[in-house]
């Protein structure tokens, strides 16, 4: 389930980027240990078709066993088609609590709309597309900036049309780096995936998703 060819074009620099020698040296990029830049997913349509970006902070750092191999156009579909899995099935080893949660925000907003049909519709990102140390760790502020400028966005550029919900304060505030101001929820992993405050961040944001694209669709009609 690879995005559309436009975004295609903004991720492929990411593998081998060339920040690993300045900026982001700090940052890992073993393919055979799962270090790559991964678990974007959607966008699977044309761009105009994308109403939704759900940000999160980074990917988590790899699982026991996780490697890819090959070019970097090959490993680059291998995180999608490993993401497409462990948002999509359930009953896949891979399917977490984070996982759980992000279907959860997408169906408060999308409702009774199929998995495929919501993908279409929505772009899951990083806003930093390299796996640190920890999960509740963080990376410099030169690095944050170069990442987001290079990546983030660029990615959403290409959708002028859409509604942004930040999932965690980290990704809030990556984003604020490009001077975009997003709907702001709760993290969907753990710690605070569990938390029922959580859940209610989620709620809250995709209610006041639904009215921003509801209040697009009637300017458009207008």
């Amino acid at each position: 389930m690879l995005p559309c060819r436009e975004m295609l074009d903004v991720l492929r620099p990411a593998y081998r980027c060339r920040h690993f020698d300045g900026a982001c040296r700090r940052a890992v990029y073993e393919p055979e240990a799962g270090y790559v830049p991964r678990g974007s997913l959607g966008a699977t349509g044309t761009l105009e078709e994308v109403r939704l970006v759900l940000v999160i902070a980074e990917p988590s750092p790899p699982d026991p066993g996780e490697t890819y191999a090959g070019t970097g156009d090959e490993i680059l579909a291998q995180t999608f088609a490993k993401a497409y899995d462990s948002y999509g099935n359930p009953s896949s080893p891979d399917h977490s609590v984070h996982h759980r949660n992000v279907r959860f925000v997408m169906s408060q907003v999308w409702g009774d709309i199929p998995f495929d049909g919501q993908l279409r519709r929505t772009w899951i990102t990083q806003s930093y597309l390299c796996s640190l140390p920890s999960v509740t760790g963080d990376t410099t502020l030169g690095a944050q900036r170069t990442c987001a400028h290079d990546y983030l966005a660029k990615q959403l550029a290409l959708f002028p049309n859409r509604v942004v919900i930040a999932l965690g304060r980290k990704a809030e505030r990556r984003l604020g780096l490009i001077n975009c101001s997003p709907i702001a929820a709760n993290a969907v992993g753990k710690p605070e995936g569990v938390k029922p405050r959580a859940r209610e961040s989620w709620i809250a944001a995709a209610a006041q998703a639904r009215r921003a694209l509801a209040a697009m669709a009637e300017r458009a009609g207008a």
